[in-house]
């Protein structure tokens, strides 16, 4: 059944397989289960910063400019958790070209000259309460 309630309008439209498939991509890249709905958060706010452009269509300009807006705005360890859910979207489930492919290696995480595409080299910030002794 298909709903056209406009009632959450505020929310982006994200298929349930999407949204599992997501899921498991996060768990498996070391995420605990209580804190994958904050890589869920980071990927709907995006989605609202693009206006809803088809993620498909983002750019890695787009998503760097994303970061840098929020960085001014929250702390520094919620752009670390932005940037690992949007790294792993765009690269692990998406698979688009500019997050996939290969680049020079980055500069260090919140350096203006970040290379494009180079989101994906950015190493994956596991809260330390998530990594087991």
């Amino acid at each position: 059944m298909k709903s056209d309630s406009k009632s959450n309008r505020d929310e982006p439209e994200f298929k349930k397989d999407f949204r599992a498939e997501y899921h498991d991509l996060v768990i498996n890249s070391g995420v605990q289960e209580k804190k994958v709905k904050w890589y869920i958060f980071w990927i709907k706010q995006f989605s609202r910063h693009m206006d809803r452009k088809p993620l498909l269509e983002c750019t890695a300009q787009e998503v760097k400019g994303f970061l840098n807006h929020i960085s001014s705005n929250v702390e520094e360890w919620k752009v670390e958790v932005a940037r690992n859910a949007l790294r792993i979207m765009f690269r692990d489930l998406l698979k688009v070209p500019w997050a996939v492919l290969p680049s020079p290696l980055p500069t260090p995480a919140g350096d203006e000259d970040m290379p494009i595409g180079a989101i994906h080299e950015l190493p994956l910030q596991v809260p330390l309460e998530t990594i087991s002794s």
